[in-house]
């Protein structure tokens, strides 16, 4: 029999090597803002979209907004989020969220990846309805 560890691999696996980049951050963004933030709804969707150019329809980032638990699986509880307005705890979030992105959702460089993070915490206050 096959275990549930095992099968989660290759479903990450497949994720990891079949979906385009674009994909990928549209996802890990969405579902970020969805996990920072206590209410997202259409227009903070706009919002993010507008500012991060995720995709041509916002109504596409729905979905990982719907299964943010289940990409994070509860790895961004253990973040301090309190302190976003200060620039040396928003660098540091940064690169601990960073750190913590699964790995079917890693796209181009760590340093491309951070620098979409920081500019989502960054404009957060302006996303927020």
């Amino acid at each position: 029999m096959i275990s549930r560890e095992t099968i989660k691999a290759a479903i990450s696996e497949k994720l990891r090597t079949r979906l385009p980049d674009r994909t990928k951050r549209s996802i890990l963004l969405a579902s970020l803002l969805n996990h920072i933030s206590k209410n997202v709804d259409r227009e903070s969707v706009h919002k993010l979209n507008e500012v991060m150019a995720l995709s041509s329809s916002d109504r596409a980032l729905m979905f990982p907004i719907q299964i943010t638990k289940v990409i994070w699986r509860g790895k961004v509880n253990e973040i301090n989020l309190s302190n976003l307005d200060q620039a040396a705890s928003l660098d540091t979030l940064a690169r601990q969220l960073t750190d913590m992105i699964p790995n079917c959702l890693q796209y181009s460089t760590y340093q491309a990846m951070y620098e979409d993070i920081k500019k989502l915490l960054v404009n957060k206050p302006k996303l927020a309805v």
